[in-house]
Formats: structure tokens, sequence, C-alpha cells
């Protein structure tokens, strides 16, 4: 048994997303590892980070010494079998797809943001047109509306996505990324409406797409 220290854990959530670095003091024996090792590395968990995207390092433990030279601990970071999953518009044939790659690639390989079609409710279709000719963003890709029933890789890729907002299941569960739209599906896409103050209608149309891709 263990006091969850709320208070503390939420100032970590808070600044979760920011990109800076977290420096934790206090007093000696205060319970600033148990916070991180254990409390907010349950938090990520639960959120739906993979165990092996988080790295502890205790550099008061004497077998980890030479991890105190930041060259050393660098490389040891590099060595961990960490993935990223990303979205390719280059693949065999041209399509859109999936592609797992290692953390720290020495390049990056393309990034785009997709326009959308704006009437409520229609699928947004590729455009062959040039961004002068249509005043903006050309279609990068092809996003389908999610509802419930829907299959295949769309709904796969919002369930990632999903997930990774922190968004759970009905069964109040991480969701399975099964590419099939059912009842824990469609009720985290609501939780996501909900969260950012879009209509609460369980289906992933163009409003909800482009605030969960341009967050």
């Amino acid at each position: 048994m263990y006091f969850e220290r709320k208070a503390y854990l939420n100032q970590l959530i808070s600044a979760d997303d920011n990109g800076m670095i977290k420096i934790i003091t206090g007093i000696r024996r205060c319970g600033k590892s148990f916070l991180l090792f254990n409390i907010f590395r349950k938090y990520l968990l639960d959120k739906g980070v993979a165990d092996n995207h988080v790295i502890q390092v205790n550099l008061e433990d004497r077998r980890n010494k030479k991890l105190r030279d930041p060259d050393a601990l660098l490389e040891y970071v590099d060595s961990k079998n960490r993935t990223l999953t990303v979205i390719e518009g280059n693949m065999t044939g041209g399509v859109v797809g999936e592609r797992t790659i290692p953390i720290g690639w020495g390049y990056i390989r393309g990034y785009a943001s997709p326009k959308y079609a704006d009437s409520p409710g229609t699928d947004t279709k590729t455009e062959n047109k040039s961004n002068t000719e249509t005043g903006g963003t050309g279609y990068m890709f092809e996003v389908k509306t999610v509802q419930s029933g829907s299959t295949g890789k769309d709904v796969k890729l919002l369930q990632r996505l999903l997930k990774s907002n922190g968004c759970k299941g009905k069964d109040g569960k991480n969701l399975s990324i099964d590419g099939s739209c059912g009842a824990n599906t469609v009720y985290a896409i609501k939780e996501y409406q909900k969260k950012k103050k879009l209509e609460v209608d369980g289906c992933a149309g163009n409003a909800t797409w482009k605030s969960i891709l341009l967050r």
C-alpha cells in the first residue's frame, strides 16, 4: 500500500507534453524516486505508452556508475529497443501505410499536414491540384469517417491516436489496435470529443480527425 501523491503526480501530468526536462527536488528520502519510478511510470503505462518506451536509470546505484558519463548514458538509451509507428505515403505503389522504425534514426522520412473537406460528414478525397490552384494546403492522404461498425486501416490509425491521448474503452482498459470500431472504440471517440469540446456523437468525422491529427 502507498499514497498516490496526486498533487505531485498532477504537476507532472500537466507538463507531460511540453517537451521540457522536469527536475524534481526535495530533501533526501522524501519519495522523489518512488514518484518517478513507480507512480509516474504506472501513469504512463496506463495512458498507453509502451513499456519499452519508458527508460529508468538510478544513477545512485553503483552498478550504474559508468552511466554518469553523458556519452555512456546516451549510448545506453540508444541501445534500448524503442520503436515508433509512423504513417507514410511513399509505400509500395504510392499507398499510405504504417511503418515501424527505431527511434533515433538519423533522418526524417517526411512530414505533411492533411487538408480536410469543409462540409461535415464527407470523406476527404485526394486532390491532384497544386497548392497555388487550390489556394491552400493540398490533400496529402485520405481519411474516412469512422463510426460503429467501421473496419480497416483508418480505424487502426484512429485507435492508436485515441490510445496515445489517454482515451480508454467502455471497459476501462486501453484500446485494442484491432481495426474494428466496436463499443470500446466508440466510447473512446466520445471521451476524446468531450475533452476537446467537439460534438459528442461517437463518430470520427472531419472535425474529430482534424483535432486529433493536428493536436
